[in-house]
């Protein structure tokens, strides 16, 4: 069963008040035994440490509110349920004297503007009075609890641009999700907080008050799928790892040749083989959908996924009738938490592409990937470690997450919106019907892999050959 009590360890009138949050699920520190059945224990050294702080709260009973309401939602996410036994989860309140804007005067001094957390200038990293308090009281909140695993990944290993933040010198175990109190849009953002000028020490924290989002940012490295900016490509981004890794595989992809789409195993060629009939819905889970921060020239795998939301999004076409333009329909209101449009993010459900990231970084991280054998260099490790992956580990997830009964539940939910009529309204039409997903443009089949044939026996003009792995 799944702990969702909020515990303080210190007297509930102070000031400065630290907490633990289902205690019950991490006390021993475990994960699953994907092949088998039972529990991995976990040594000290590979717990994963969840930090949640506070900034903007006047009173604790606001913030204490807002703990429960994270938790709760934390494990509503099938896969953070199921990794519960990873998790290491505390809290800690600090008292601010008014809530965080942008005049920064709240506790950590976190910069909130009308459209949420200011971007730029970079101040969590400035070297102004400001920048160096915010950093000296992080860390001073990180020390409140003397057991926070610092550990880092080596300052070598190979940058990646597909997935979110560099990893070199970043505390590879240690996550802060900061929870942030504002009088306006609690829109957030994750980023890279550097702890010295002159050395490779960084933090992921993700800011904002609902924090789901950016948690998949700050622990899995999972990137924006949703279009930022429309009419554009990627910057500096134009291809897929050349060899993948479990450290630089991503949730999208800037190639479309199905030998080159990483989750061509999700998708209707993949393990679970689908097709229509008919009139039938089309399956459409595990195809190339538009954009990924940018518009063209990159893909997600799912309609809908946590790490998706409006912005500049289309919900069905790009053609110029795209109905997330207007006011939204009044049956959406559920899904409208604090101003922020939420739709693309219920329930809280990852894409399946982006669940198995999330497993393979937290395997990778709780040191179950390893063996006695490993290359001391840790991008071979990480290259090693994803072909294993794919050969061994992928079928061992796939049943023990029934991904197969998963997939299909996705195709149920995309060819009958109704069924989810809260969570798919951005589908619905004036009449009161739906639109049929499977007909949106938004997405598109792989394309096939590039002919390779001898320099003497060039292929005819057009030609072209198609070859699916299952």
């Amino acid at each position: 069963m799944v702990d969702l009590t909020v515990t303080a360890l210190d007297p509930p009138s102070g000031n400065r008040i630290r907490y633990e949050l289902g205690s019950g699920n991490w006390a021993s520190g475990w994960v699953p035994r994907l092949a088998g059945g039972g529990e991995l224990l976990l040594a000290e050294r590979d717990r994963i440490d969840v930090l949640l702080l506070g900034d903007g709260f006047k009173s604790e009973s606001d913030f204490r509110q807002k703990l429960d309401q994270w938790i709760e939602a934390f494990f509503e996410v099938e896969v953070y349920q199921q990794l519960r036994g990873a998790f290491r989860i505390r809290a800690l309140y600090t008292q601010s004297v008014q809530p965080a804007t942008k005049d920064r005067g709240s506790y950590y001094g976190v910069a909130m503007g009308a459209d949420g957390v200011v971007r730029d200038p970079k101040w969590w990293n400035l070297a102004d009075d400001l920048g160096i308090a915010f950093r000296r009281r992080l860390w001073d909140s990180i020390n409140a609890f003397g057991d926070m695993n610092l550990r880092q990944y080596p300052d070598d290993v190979e940058d990646s641009k597909v997935i979110h933040n560099p990893l070199s010198g970043l505390y590879s175990h240690l996550v802060v999700m900061m929870l942030v109190k504002t009088p306006g849009s609690s829109t957030g953002m994750t980023r890279r907080v550097e702890f010295g000028p002159n050395e490779a020490r960084g933090l992921n924290v993700g800011f904002g008050e609902n924090s789901l989002h950016e948690f998949g940012h700050a622990f899995a490295y999972l990137e924006d799928e949703y279009i930022q900016e429309r009419g554009v490509p990627p910057e500096g981004r134009d291809a897929n790892p050349a060899i993948p890794s479990v450290y630089n595989i991503s949730n999208l992809s800037f190639e479309k040749h199905v030998d080159r789409v990483p989750w061509l195993h999700v998708s209707p060629w993949g393990l679970t083989h689908r097709q229509a009939a008919g009139n039938e819905p089309s399956p459409i889970v595990g195809w190339l959908w538009r954009g990924g921060e940018q518009e063209f020239g990159v893909w997600h795998s799912e309609y809908q996924c946590l790490m998706n939301g409006k912005h500049q999004n289309y919900a069905y076409t790009p053609n110029g009738d795209d109905p997330t333009f207007g006011e939204p329909p009044s049956d959406c209101d559920r899904v409208f938490v604090g101003g922020a449009d939420l739709r693309w993010r219920h329930p809280p459900t990852y894409c399946l592409w982006c669940q198995e990231i999330v497993v393979i970084r937290t395997l990778e991280k709780t040191g179950v990937l390893a063996t006695p054998h490993d290359d001391p260099s840790i991008d071979v490790r990480g290259r090693d470690w994803y072909r294993t992956w794919v050969a061994e580990g992928r079928g061992n997830y796939w049943e023990f997450f029934d991904v197969a009964a998963r997939i299909g539940q996705h195709e149920v939910w995309y060819a009958n919106p109704s069924v989810r009529a809260d969570d798919m309204c951005q589908l619905k039409q004036l009449d009161g019907t739906y639109l049929r997903l499977d007909t949106s443009p938004l997405y598109q089949v792989f394309d096939a892999a590039p002919v390779v044939t001898a320099a003497s026996e060039p292929p005819d003009d057009g030609e072209e050959l198609l070859v699916v792995t299952a």
